[in-house]
């Protein structure tokens, strides 16, 4: 039986993965009192989406602003698109709120790599500033401490010289777009990365990035302070065929996968499936929306902005790289 925080929840954005992150507030007890959608039809379209997952009966707003002024807001959820997360994470943390963004935390495409990161720093200053808390849905760190934990039970101290990742998702009727999928998926085993190996810094004369269809791929070696190198190869796409979607994480040469299930409630849960054991855990992004909730840590203030960094460096270099096949 989960303890009721009662905490005042706003979701801003909860048509598409808005409506998962609302629906686990609810269920770790927060109340989600209030949304926001871009135009009053899709506001009400996410409202009634809502009412059959989690009876919601709350407020329903087409602007941050409004949301703020008539509301007494804890935590403002972010999941709107991708361009308009700067402005709003702003808003909410002016207005006393902690807040909870998705990934990427920030994307202007006509900015470079360099002016997207300082409005990043320029919110984490924010959120300090306010005493306020922030966190970047990154919960694939979640996965990597139940993958370290694994990998020091069954393997002890053998270093990892090689990691690979693959994540393939659901098309959900988009069109193919390597740079979108890199935004959307690449946080994650960026994240992952970084929180099984938190001290390793990219060795970008190493980077390799390919961007092809409906598929983003990058290569590089990730230097530890101590002298130790591991070769990283991410891969993140999308798929149509649902017996081709994978979460597989390859440690050296120990494969490990996450699959979707049920946990003996129903809800859903996480299988990961290692060579000699087998695990049922947490949903991710539940576990990390319950740690937010209970003031646990979830991503640190320098996990964000590396993490922002690393995705708008790659998603460049993949670009550049793009530029250069067409003019082949």
């Amino acid at each position: 039986m989960n303890q009721t925080s009662g905490a005042r929840v706003a979701v801003v954005g909860a048509r598409g993965i808005g409506r998962h992150h609302a629906r686990w507030w609810s269920v770790e007890g927060a109340h989600v009192c209030a949304i926001v959608g871009t135009t009053k039809e899709t506001a009400e379209e996410a409202r009634a989406g809502l009412a059959e997952t989690i009876d919601f009966d709350g407020a329903v707003y087409t602007s941050v602003e409004e949301l703020l002024e008539k509301e007494a807001i804890e935590i403002v959820d972010v999941c709107s698109p991708y361009k308009q997360h700067a402005e709003q994470v702003r808003l909410a943390l002016m207005a006393g709120c902690s807040v909870m963004c998705e990934k990427p935390f920030i994307y202007h495409p006509e900015k470079s790599w360099e002016e997207q990161m300082e409005v990043a720093r320029e919110l984490v200053d924010l959120t300090k500033a306010e005493h306020r808390r922030l966190a970047v849905c990154l919960q694939y760190t979640r996965a990597a401490e139940h993958v370290l934990k694994y990998w020091l039970e069954a393997k002890g101290w053998t270093p990892i010289e090689r990691l690979s990742m693959e994540l393939r998702t659901d098309t959900y009727g988009q069109q193919p777009d390597p740079e979108q999928i890199w935004l959307d998926l690449a946080p994650h085993p960026l994240s992952f990365m970084h929180r099984l190996m938190p001290d390793g810094l990219v060795d970008w004369d190493t980077l390799e990035v390919e961007f092809e269809g409906s598929e983003a791929r990058a290569r590089f070696v990730l230097r530890e302070p101590a002298g130790q190198t591991i070769d990283i190869d991410i891969t993140v796409a999308t798929t149509a065929e649902p017996e081709t979607k994978k979460r597989r994480i390859v440690l050296n040469d120990v494969p490990i996968q996450f699959k979707g299930a049920q946990d003996e409630r129903g809800d859903y849960c996480i299988h990961m499936i290692a060579p000699d054991e087998e695990f049922f855990l947490t949903d991710f992004l539940r576990d990390f929306i319950r740690a937010f909730l209970w003031n646990e840590a979830t991503t640190r203030f320098g996990e964000i902005l590396l993490n922002q960094e690393w995705t708008l460096r790659m998603l460049e270099a993949g670009r550049s790289n793009l530029k250069r096949v067409a003019g082949a």
